[in-house]
């Protein structure tokens, strides 16, 4: 009984070394966003009563968006280069230049953003963008 005892202490001890909290589940939003963000891709998809089309852009080495503690949205994609205004709504929502995209995932590495641009009954635009520290 005194082996069975001191052997469940071991596995709840080890359990628990283990187990680690996230740094990540005690930051703001704000902390997690507010960084230089490197561009992996942006997907456009522009769906009519025709059809749809999906266009890509896998970003480059100079492709960035950085989120400064100001409020303000350095960004670089491509050829186009400007500083936005931005703020978060939520833990899932910013507005950017007043446009509200979902934060679908946030952590310390990865940031992916949604935002759905409805044009009429049938015709809509879905960018979908994907960033890495």
């Amino acid at each position: 009984m005194k082996t069975l005892r001191i052997f469940s202490l071991l596995l709840i001890t080890g359990a628990a070394a283990f187990t680690s909290c996230d740094k990540n589940d005690d930051e703001s939003t704000a902390a997690r966003l507010q960084k230089y963000w490197l561009v992996d891709s942006v997907a456009i998809k522009n769906t009519t009563a025709a059809g749809s089309v999906t266009l890509v852009y896998n970003g480059t080495a100079a492709d960035y968006y950085d989120f400064k503690t100001n409020d303000s949205l350095y960004f670089k994609l491509n050829t186009e280069e400007d500083v936005l205004p931005y703020s978060i709504l939520s833990d899932s929502w910013i507005l950017v230049d007043g446009d509200s995209a979902q934060i679908v995932s946030l952590s310390g590495s990865k940031l992916q953003l949604y935002k759905k641009d409805i044009t009429s009954s049938t015709d809509y635009v879905e960018t979908r963008a994907y960033f890495r520290q």
